[in-house]
């Protein structure tokens, strides 16, 4: 299964569809709240990517998110948030708080598995030995950084 996502959302409906689209594919994992997602990360659960909705219960998305970029254990964890929330100030603010990614609900499921596939794609490059070397350019030609 590989990378392991966390999927937080209080609608019942979306953690169900969620799971149900991605679970061939990754190892998900659904909360319905902040406070239960923290509770899951105090027993040593620690996703590679997280997608978040904004209307949780309690504490909701976007204070969620501020305290999760701010940690010291998770600031690295890319997160897509998802949102009913059109607003171009709301879809600033969250990519300022760390965001990588905001897809308005409702949402093309395809649009996030692309959005998904490229994060992926990235974390694996970013981990692939090959990538480690730092390239320059140098007259519009690359070359290795000795």
């Amino acid at each position: 299964m590989g990378l392991k996502i966390l999927y937080i959302d209080d609608d019942q409906f979306m953690k169900v569809f969620f799971e149900g689209y991605f679970e061939e594919k990754y190892d998900i994992k659904t909360e319905g709240s902040a406070e239960d997602a923290w509770k899951l990360f105090g027993k040593g659960y620690t996703p590679d990517l997280l997608v978040l909705d904004l209307g949780l219960p309690g504490q909701n998305g976007q204070s969620f998110l501020q305290e999760f970029k701010q940690s010291k254990a998770f600031a690295h964890i890319p997160v897509i948030v998802l949102s009913g929330d059109d607003k171009s100030n709301t879809r600033i603010s969250l990519l300022k708080l760390g965001a990588e990614d905001y897809i308005n609900k409702p949402f093309n499921p395809e649009e996030l598995e692309i959005k998904i596939e490229k994060l992926v794609g990235f974390l694996e490059k970013k981990m692939d030995p090959r990538y480690l070397e730092k390239d320059t350019k140098v007259s519009g030609i690359y070359s290795k950084e000795q």
